[in-house]
């Protein structure tokens, strides 16, 4: 929240600030350590971070299980191995189970590959120059397709097999605008993993938010324009505005419909469904940054939607609807402290989290963005 203020006050002096970083700290260090292991030390571009940790944590979901006895650390060395392609670094699960379905899944062989594989496969193909022959018509052999044609009938030349040359990009060559995307795509080492994602307010009142890093200043966010899906805040959180704290003297936001039905009279489309579509995910990620359970840092997309009011499975209509106005997220270990009920959250219309301690009674706020 400090930093989000901070950019929106003076945004020149964050964007001399981050080059001035960039200039004197951006640097890689590897250096030798003890019994035959490496120390890695840097200081990237926020981009490079999120990238690299929505990759790793997505190998490692893809290929393990919880059963895998491995540390995490463990794991995501491996997987940092594998996405940068150093030779025999494989992450496969070791809980031993014949039950376990991620144990031996290899993500990049032909037998594992999805329709949504195959899709991106030829839509990277498509960027690949096409040879000068191209659209020359082949006339084929019958006995050796692909031979070419005698010289002559009393001269017959002998079949040779031909052999295909790969076609390899230079990696000096700077690729365009148009092919980063694709280009930045193709690198991810499980396919449909979370993507760099830069929130955007239209009407430039919300400082833009690069998704798992945070608030960042709008030379930044134009900067990623072509390596990033840009998403624009939706009106909800622009209706809200930049935080501002409560203060005694001003009028108290009241509770959030106490029904859980978010103030609606008729269930919208979704509302019934346990799952929330992913609009509405987008929706209240866009409103709420971090966990909203007290003292959690967690960013929001790695986190669990929780109704507020639980939904009921069994009667729908009756139970929390899942629409913005019930839902808050929590990561996957505050969702079950919630469930515990040692703290009980009251949300409220402006989107605080109120908990209260059963116990002592203690009141600790949260506040969304």
């Amino acid at each position: 929240q400090l930093d989000a203020a901070l950019i929106s006050m003076n945004p020149d002096s964050v964007t001399e600030e981050r080059e001035d970083i960039a200039d004197l700290v951006g640097h890689v260090t590897i250096t030798p350590d003890v019994a035959g292991h490496s120390s890695l030390d840097a200081v990237v571009p926020a981009h490079y971070g999120v990238f690299l940790t929505t990759q790793i944590n997505a190998l490692i979901d893809e290929r393990t299980c919880r059963k895998d006895p491995r540390r995490v650390g463990s794991l995501r060395v491996i997987a940092l191995g594998e996405i940068t392609g150093v030779p025999g670094a494989r992450l496969d699960c070791e809980c031993g189970l014949a039950t376990c379905t991620k144990g031996g899944g290899a993500v990049n062989s032909d037998s594992a590959e999805t329709p949504a594989d195959a899709a991106d496969a030829a839509a990277w193909d498509d960027l690949l120059p096409k040879p000068a022959d191209a659209d020359v018509p082949e006339v084929e052999d019958v006995e050796h397709p692909g031979a070419p044609e005698p010289a002559d009938e009393d001269d017959p030349v002998e079949f040779v097999e031909p052999v295909a040359e790969p076609d390899v990009a230079d990696p000096m060559d700077e690729p365009t605008c148009d092919e980063v995307p694709v280009a930045f795509g193709r690198a991810l080492v499980v396919p449909g993993a979370p993507v760099l994602t830069v929130l955007k307010d239209p009407d430039g009142i919300l400082v833009p938010r690069l998704q798992g890093y945070g608030p960042i200043d709008r030379d930044y966010a134009t900067a990623l324009v072509d390596v990033a899906k840009t998403v624009h805040y939706p009106e909800s959180a622009r209706a809200a505005g930049p935080l501002i704290p409560q203060i005694s003297d001003r009028p108290q936001a009241p509770p959030a419909d106490p029904t859980g039905h978010g103030g609606h009279t008729v269930p919208p489309p979704g509302a019934l469904t346990y799952a929330p579509s992913a609009t509405l995910r987008a929706e209240v990620l866009a409103n709420d940054v971090w966990c909203r359970y007290p003292y959690c840092g967690m960013p929001s997309h790695l986190c669990d939607l929780d109704h507020w009011r639980p939904f009921n499975h069994t009667d729908p209509e009756a139970g929390g609807w899942t629409v913005l106005g019930d839902l808050i997220p929590l990561c996957r270990a505050d969702h079950q402290r919630k469930h515990l009920a040692e703290w009980v959250p009251t949300l409220y219309t402006d989107r605080r989290v109120e908990w209260r301690s059963r116990r002592t009674g203690q009141v600790i706020v949260t506040y969304p963005r």
